[in-house]
Formats: structure tokens, C-alpha cells, sequence
């Protein structure tokens, strides 16, 4: 007798594996003063039995279900929070880790209205439109142009979901918030923090959720911001430190979703014309950049292999003199502590014996000193009897000392977590960068903190989860208070990860790359991504950290290094240009002095993008975001307003380059070339393609060997018109 095997008994298949709950209807509505509150009605997928009343809307008794939320419905606000800002708040109460976005006072009034489909909302330049039927809302600017709105309609014909409407996701972490939004042809996004894919988000899948990533050309990354930029005039910041997905059109191209963990969504749309307008919102709500002190901006110098005593330090320093290349900060990883792993003592070893007096001597010769950090602290010495003692260690909900035993080979002994949460414990760890600072340290590099654990509760009351990308920016934020404590204004820190509001403490590089011309570019990528999210300043390790580059590498690393906002040759292997032949070490001076001879320019410009919010290196749709040739260009950029840098990614050869509408002067030759057009030109290794602008305003100076003591105090300050 056959035996028979049923398969395939929800032809929706995968489609609705994950999703809980979806609305359906609105139950009820009201309208505050600059807000309209709404509870919705939701149900399971596949739920064809609507329950009797169900989906059908009511202004009564409304307050009272607001306050009152029964099974099967979900509570949304949506309110102008300016008028240019939006916010949305699906679920339930705030997250702690809302306050990393602080709301502008709004007295404005807003114009409220109805009719028998929708509710309206209207500021002095946007309307708001909401659906009485389920609670679906759009955003049209006042000539009627659309901006923004809900999906709920990427179905399967057999009732799956390929972008699941407004409801409730079961996923590995517990539930999730989810919406979806409709996504237009050529709509293009960019930003969520330093990504290492491509520069046009559209059709990726992006993680917020802060790792080491080992690799920066994956889709990992240390820096996640829960921000984007749309070239339909709008960006999207959710208010949360919780692990958030944007899927951005992977699963359909008809709609795009956030998804973040928990029981709440709570985002702003924030709406303007331009990226500058739109980056503009986002720093009214997070911060506004600091501007690094003035020799930041001069040449760093650091091998985590060479530079692991005093006297190989006093020995490059003297070096670097002799060579007469001009820099300006020399940097030690952990060796100055004489450790062997990436735990932090603070402690300096015995291979450094005399610490102040080294100090007194690179100061002498013109030099800062960058000493490593991590939050990351062994379980014995003096740091561990203090955190035990004081109670400053991250625990667990049952009150133990969290402990991580080391998942990667470079923890050789376990370590337990600074929780910065706790206000005696930030204090008691920047109490030790003061006294490092106070000893003549002048700036620190707060390396690591992505291991943030899942078991972890925090001193504030965040779980691991809500904690885990929050914990990288209280570190960071410490570490820039110290500095701030004892150098005022001058406060600099060289940061690793961050996130919503990291451009409030800089400056940050893009962690540890292959030496390989592809990672060059990838850090390109990041950094472009990193200026749509908010950062201004940003740098690399020249010439790339793991491994050891080739001669044509470095230079063609190093060229595009002299063109970035700070420029650090570090790595494991020796960085010096010399250590690349003559050839190298001769191009790379070149370089150098031109970028000391343009530092009236740059710090000019520096000042004027903190002050007006801009990042030194634009992506070419920062400036001309209605170009459509330029919005997936990530291998050339604006620096400092009007230079064109095109740097080379391979040896020699050909080089494409992009030249928007305009008139452009090859900046060595002054060759000149109407822009809004593609040109082709070949480059020998001495070359790197830079073009200017004509009519550009450059300042510059004589150059010298290292960045004079104040500010602004050049020699032969000149003025070039171009």
C-alpha cells in the first residue's frame, strides 16, 4: 500500500515565517496640538476573521483607549515636532536611549483639518495626510509634490508579505517594530554611519548594530547611525540605540522597511530640499561638530609594531626631523603599557621608564603625543581593586560582574566592561585620561567597545540589546570629556565606533584595513557614507593597517591621505615613506608640503563646516544632488569645498573622472574643461588628479616641519585666485 508525504501547506511559504501581527484598521483617533494620536487595529497575517467592530474608526472614547491599549491594537502619534520635522512613535514608552536626539522648542502653530477619507496636518511648507480608514500617512510638500509615505502593499498574490505592512515581527532577538515605505524607481539612499558597501544604499540590507568587523569591505561595520539621506528630499533618524534594519529594497522594489527590536519605533522624518538642509535637521537634533585643534590637522606617523619604546620613539622623532618631513603626531597602540593584549591598565610599562621626560622631548622637537585606550580592563592591578571596590563594572540582571573571556586571539586574559552608565564610574575612568593628559599626553585613541554583551544590565536600566551600540558613544563621550576637561577648546580624541551624535566628538578613522587597493577604496566608500550621516571629520590608516603595501600602494594611499581631513600613516608594518624607497619618500614629501602649504585653507574651511554643518570630504551629491550622473559616484569628492580629488587606484593608467556643470582647472597644470561631462586622462604614480573650481578663494603658506604653536599663525600667508 502507497504511503503519502503532504508538503507545502501555506503557499505563502516564507513570507510570513516572522511576521506576528499586522494593522488592518483604525479603531480610534484625536487630535492634540501639534499631533494626531491614533490607536490601530492589528491581526495576524493570515487572519481572515476580522472581529465585529473591528477596522472601523471612532473619535470616541478616544483618550480612554490610549490609555487603555487591548490585545490586537497598536498606539501611533504622529506630530510636527518643527516645521520641517517630523516625528513618528509606534508602540509602546520611550527607550532610555532616546535622549541621544534632543527636540528644538516648537511654538508653532499647525493647521489641522478633515474630511470624509483623511485626517490633515498642515506646517508652513508640508502637509500631512492620514488615512481615517487604517491610519496610513503621507507627507506632500505644498504644491502637492509627494515625499514620503506608507507601504502596505508588497504582497504575494498567496498573501505573504515581500515588505511587511505596520506591525509586529518574531525574530531571534524577541519582537521587533516594524513599517514599510514606498519606494520610488531612482530613489537612491545614503548614510547609516561608515558602511563599507556600496555608497547607494538602495537594494542593501543594513544592520545598525556596532562590531569590529575584521573586514572593511563586509557589511559590518564600528560606526552605525540609524540615519539616511533620500534624494526625494527627506532622511529618516529612528531614535534608538537598538539593533534597527533598513531594508532598503533587497526583498522588493516597490518599498523599502525599518524594522528595530522591541516593542517601539520612534523616528523623525526630517525634510528639506538638499542633503545640507536634510544633515542640517539631524545636527539640530544630535549636536553640532567640534572643531579639532589646530595640529590635528598635520601629518600622524605610528607603527603598533616599531613604536613600543621610548627610545625607538625619541629615535623616529629625531628621524622624521632629519628627514625633513614635516608632522606633527607621533602615536603608540598598547605596547606603551608593555601589553600584549588589548586590555587597558593605563599604566605605562618598563619599556618606557621615563615617560615625562620623553614627553618634554617631542614636545621640544615639534611633536603631540596619541597614546591607545580601551574600556576593556584586565582582572588584576590597580584599575580592576578600584572598579571592584567602587562598583564601575558592567553587570548582568542578577548583579554579576560581567566577564569576557576573550572571543578573538587577540585577548589573552579575560577582562571585565567600564559601564558609563554609571555616573561614578565615568567620572572614575576619566579621572584616569585626565591624569595621562595632565602628565603632558595630548591626545588618546579610544580603540575598541564594540563587544558590548547581550547578557548585560546596564547602571541606567538598559538591557544588553538597547545598551550594546549606546555603550560605544558614552565611551567615546568620556573619553572627549577628559580631553575637553583639560584642554578646553583644543578637545580631540581619535575614535573608532560611535553612533547617533558621534560627530559631537572627534575625530574618528575607519579601523583596521588590508593593504589592498580595493580596502583603499572601500575606506573611500565609508568615509563618503560617514559625511551623509553627520560626520565632518574623517580619517584612515594610509597605505592600510593589516600586512604591509606594496611601494605603489603606499604612495598612491598616501596621495589621497594628504586629501582627507586627518592624515595618520599607521599600521603593522613601518609607515615612514622611506621605508617605500626613494621613489616613494620623494613623491610623499611632495605631497606632504602641499598639504602644509593648504593648511590656512583647510582649518579656514573646518571651522566654517562646524559653524555651518558640511563634512570636509563631500560626496559629489552633497553639491549637486539633481545630477543624476553622481549618485552612485564613491571613488572621487570634494575636499574642503573646491578641490576635485580623483585619487588612483591602481599603479598607473587611465583614470575616469566625473566634472560636474561648471568650469574646472586642473589644479598643476591649469589645464581647463567645462564640467557636466566624463573625462578620461592618464596619471603616472607622481600624480593624483586634483581639479579646482574657477573662482575659487585658496589660502596658503610656506610650509614648515611642523604646525606652529596657536592658531592661524602661518608665514607667508598667500591668497590664490583661481
Amino acid at each position: 500500500m502507497s504511503e503519502f508525504r503532504y508538503v507545502q501547506k501555506d503557499v505563502a511559504m516564507d513570507l510570513n515565517h516572522n511576521i506576528k501581527e499586522v494593522v488592518f484598521g483604525m479603531k480610534s483617533w484625536r487630535q492634540t496640538k501639534n499631533s494626531i494620536q491614533m490607536v490601530l487595529n492589528t491581526k495576524p497575517p493570515r487572519d481572515t476573521n476580522v472581529p465585529s467592530g473591528l477596522g472601523t474608526m471612532s473619535r470616541d472614547n478616544a483618550e480612554d483607549n490610549l490609555q487603555t491599549l487591548q490585545e490586537h491594537e497598536m498606539k501611533v502619534e504622529i506630530s510636527f515636532a518643527s516645521d520641517v520635522i517630523l516625528r513618528v512613535r509606534i508602540g509602546e514608552s520611550a527607550d532610555i536611549s532616546s535622549d541621544l536626539a534632543t527636540l528644538p522648542d516648537n511654538n508653532n502653530h499647525y493647521d489641522f483639518s478633515e474630511d470624509d477619507k483623511n485626517i490633515y496636518l498642515k506646517s508652513k511648507l508640508y502637509l500631512l495626510s492620514i488615512s481615517k480608514t487604517d491610519g496610513q500617512y503621507n507627507v506632500t510638500d505644498l504644491q502637492g509634490k509627494h515625499i514620503i509615505g506608507e507601504n502596505r502593499s508588497e504582497m504575494s498574490v498567496y498573501f505573504g508579505y515581500y515588505a511587511p505592512a505596520l506591525g509586529y515581527l518574531n525574530e531571534e532577538d524577541g519582537i521587533n517594530v516594524c513599517q514599510s515605505f514606498a519606494l520610488r524607481d531612482d530613489e537612491a539612499f545614503y548614510g547609516f554611519g561608515e558602511q563599507f558597501m556600496d555608497f547607494n544604499k538602495r537594494g542593501l540590507r543594513t544592520e545598525i548594530w556596532n562590531v569590529d568587523p575584521a573586514n572593511t569591505m563586509s557589511f559590518r561595520s564600528y560606526k552605525n547611525i540609524p540615519f539616511f539621506v533620500s534624494n526625494y528630499g527627506y532622511g529618516i533618524l529612528a531614535n534608538t540605540t537598538r539593533k534597527t534594519v533598513f531594508d532598503m529594497g533587497s526583498r522588493c522594489s516597490g518599498a523599502y522597511t525599518i524594522s528595530v527590536q522591541g516593542k517601539r519605533l520612534d523616528y523623525f522624518v526630517l525634510l528639506g530640499d538638499t542633503p545640507q538642509m536634510i544633515v542640517g535637521k539631524y545636527y539640530e537634533l544630535t549636536g553640532m561638530p567640534h572643531l579639532p585643534p589646530l595640529w590635528s590637522f598635520g601629518l600622524w606617523l605610528s607603527c603598533i609594531r616599531t613604536y613600543t619604546s621610548q627610545q625607538a620613539i625619541l629615535s623616529k622623532a629625531r628621524q622624521i626631523r632629519q628627514k625633513e618631513l614635516p608632522a606633527d603626531v607621533l602615536h603608540i597602540d598598547p605596547p606603551w603599557m608593555a601589553s600584549k593584549d588589548l586590555t587597558c591598565t593605563m599604566q605605562w610599562g618598563d619599556n618606557f621608564p621615563e615617560p615625562r621626560a620623553m614627553l618634554d622631548k617631542l614636545h621640544k622637537l615639534g611633536f603631540k603625543l596619541c597614546l591607545w585606550i580601551s574600556p576593556y580592563i584586565p582582572m588584576n592591578g590597580l584599575l580592576y581593586e578600584q572598579g571592584t571596590k567602587g562598583d564601575y563594572f558592567v553587570k548582568d540582571d542578577s548583579g554579576k560582574i560581567i566577564v569576557n573571556d576573550g572571543p578573538m586571539n587577540y585577548w589573552s586574559q579575560d577582562f571585565v566592561y567600564v559601564d558609563f552608565t554609571n555616573p561614578k564610574a565615568y567620572e572614575w575612568y576619566k579621572s584616569h585620561l585626565m591624569r595621562l593628559h595632565n602628565d603632558g599626553v595630548d591626545v588618546l585613541k579610544n580603540d575598541l567597545s564594540e563587544l558590548g554583551a547581550r547578557e548585560a544590565k546596564y547602571y541606567n536600566g538598559m538591557d544588553g540589546l538597547e545598551g550594546h551600540n549606546y555603550y560605544t558613544q558614552k565611551y567615546a563621550e568620556c573619553v572627549f570629556a577628559a580631553s575637553k576637561e583639560v584642554f578646553g577648546e583644543e578637545a580631540f580624541i581619535w575614535c573608532r565606533s560611535g553612533t547617533t551624535g558621534a560627530q559631537k566628538n572627534p575625530v574618528h578613522w575607519a579601523g583596521d584595513v588590508w593593504c589592498t587597493f580595493a580596502n583603499m577604496k572601500g575606506q573611500l566608500r565609508a568615509i563618503l557614507g560617514a559625511a551623509m550621516s553627520g560626520f565632518v571629520f574623517f580619517s584612515h590608516d594610509i597605505g592600510g593597517f593589516v600586512g604591509k603595501p606594496s611601494p605603489e600602494l603606499y604612495i598612491r594611499w598616501y596621495q589621497m591621505g594628504m586629501f582627507t581631513s586627518h592624515s595618520r600613516a599607521h599600521g603593522s608594518a613601518p609607515h615612514e615613506p622611506w621605508d617605500y624607497g626613494e621613489e616613494a619618500e620623494k613623491i610623499c614629501k611632495e605631497y606632504t608640503y602641499l598639504r602644509y602649504s593648504l593648511l590656512p585653507h583647510i582649518y579656514s574651511t573646518a571651522n566654517d563646516a562646524c559653524n555651518e554643518g558640511y563634512p570636509l570630504l563631500k560626496p559629489l551629491v552633497w553639491d549637486y544632488p539633481k545630477d543624476r550622473n553622481v549618485s552612485n559616484i564613491a571613488d572621487q569628492y570634494l575636499f574642503c569645498n573646491d578641490f576635485m580629488v580623483a585619487p588612483m587606484f591602481k599603479k598607473d593608467g587611465e583614470r575616469d573622472i566625473y566634472l560636474p556643470l561648471g568650469t574646472w582647472l586642473d589644479y598643476f597644470n591649469g589645464d581647463e574643461y567645462e564640467g557636466g561631462r566624463w573625462i578620461t586622462k592618464n596619471y603616472d604614480l607622481d600624480q593624483m588628479p586634483i581639479f579646482i573650481k574657477k573662482g575659487a578663494i585658496i589660502f596658503k603658506a610656506k610650509p614648515t616641519q611642523s604646525i606652529p604653536k596657536g592658531k592661524a599663525e602661518w608665514e607667508d600667508l598667500a591668497v590664490e585666485i583661481y
